[in-house]
This record gives C-alpha cells, structure tokens and sequence, in this order.
C-alpha cells in the first residue's frame, strides 16, 4: 500500500529527502505489478500469500538479513523476501488504494537514527547483490555488481557535488551521497565474501523454466 507519516513532533527538514528510507510515501508508479521495474515494496504494512512462503520454505529459504534485534538496526530482510518470492516465480503488487499510517516517533527523527539507517542499509548490500545477481542472471561474479555500484554512485556523488555548489543541494545530502560513494569503493571484500558464502544457496531459489 501507500504510506503516510504521523510525526510525534515536527519532522526535520530533511525528512521528506529521505522518507523512502522510513517507508513513507508511495511505492509504485502506480497500482497494479511492480516486478519489473522495482521488484520490492517495504516491510511495513506488506502482505504474503502463505502458500508463497511455505513454497519458500519447501526450497530451504532462510533469512541471511534480519531487522531492528536487541537494540540494534539492520536493514533488508523486507527486500531480501521480495526478491526471494520472486526467484520463486512471484510476482511483487502495490496498491495505492491500501493506506497505512506510519508512526513516526521524535527519536527516529535525529542525524543520528539517520545516519544508523544509512550504515545499516549498506551492511546488508553485499547480500542483496547476490539475490539481484541471480535475478538478473549475470551468475556468480562479484566484481560485476561491485564495478556497477562504484560507477552508478560516482555518478550520482559528481552530480550531487554540482546541485550544492549551485546551491541545489544541502550540504547533508551531499554528505550522504559522498558517504555512499566512499563505501562503495570498499565493499569489494564484503562483496566477494557475500557471494562465496550465499550466491550458490540463493540461486537455488530461482524457479526452473521448464516446470512453469
């Protein structure tokens, strides 16, 4: 569905930059299958067909990524089931006409949750690469998604540069963007960690063509 926030307090101005990262606004385009051009929607307010995940589970699906445990925050595990359900041979919905309130508390509105969400994200994408190999089919090659993610956020940091000199741009913005770019450039050993432990297991999960 789509989403709105109630704020415990008045949200900080950069919210609404990153309100994605908190499942806030739309999802889709519009309503109806997203699978091809997004392939995921957020954790908060999702739906799974039971019979999907026990198809999962009869396939020795088992969660690599975890959320929010014991005080600490991870990322991805609502991503990580999407992308497994559609190896399967799911397919991904977004409705526009399904509405959830997303409760904002005043502790998850400061630099420092922010920059916790940011650091966690790029933890968990070592793993998410190996699911988006296999979905992609490019096979088991580390350095494809590493060369691909170091050239898209150069890109992105280059042009994040430009909108700050311009005065486009906040300096937190660039601040992430230049943030996301440096790690980029040293994931290559998680990377290749991720998929010597994880690629073979989660290709395992993809639907063969010829029983469909």
């Amino acid at each position: 569905g789509q989403f709105t926030a109630a704020f415990e307090e008045d949200p900080p101005d950069w919210f609404e930059q990153f309100q994605t990262g908190f499942a806030v606004g739309p999802q889709g385009n519009a309503s109806g299958d997203i699978t091809d051009y997004k392939n995921h929607v957020a954790g908060a307010g999702m739906v799974v067909r039971k019979s999907a995940y026990e198809e999962l589970l009869r396939r020795n699906f088992r969660f690599l990524l975890s959320g929010g445990r014991r005080g600490k925050l991870t990322a991805g595990e609502d991503l990580e089931l999407c992308y497994a359900l559609v190896l399967a041979g799911y397919r991904i919905w977004y409705d526009e006409n399904l509405r959830l309130t997303h409760f904002m508390p005043k502790g998850r509105l400061t630099m420092a949750h922010l920059l916790q969400l940011f650091r966690s994200t790029e933890a968990a994408w070592p793993v998410m690469d190996c699911y988006q190999a296999v979905l992609d089919g490019r096979g088991a090659s580390a350095l494809g998604g590493y060369l691909r993610r170091a050239g898209a956020h150069s890109k992105w940091v280059l042009k994040s540069a430009a909108k700050f000199l311009l005065g486009r741009h906040s300096f937190m913005l660039f601040r992430f963007e230049f943030c996301g770019w440096y790690h980029s450039l040293l994931c290559l050993p998680a990377l290749r960690r991720a998929f010597k432990m994880h690629y073979q297991d989660i290709a395992r999960l993809k639907k063969n063509p010829a029983m469909q």
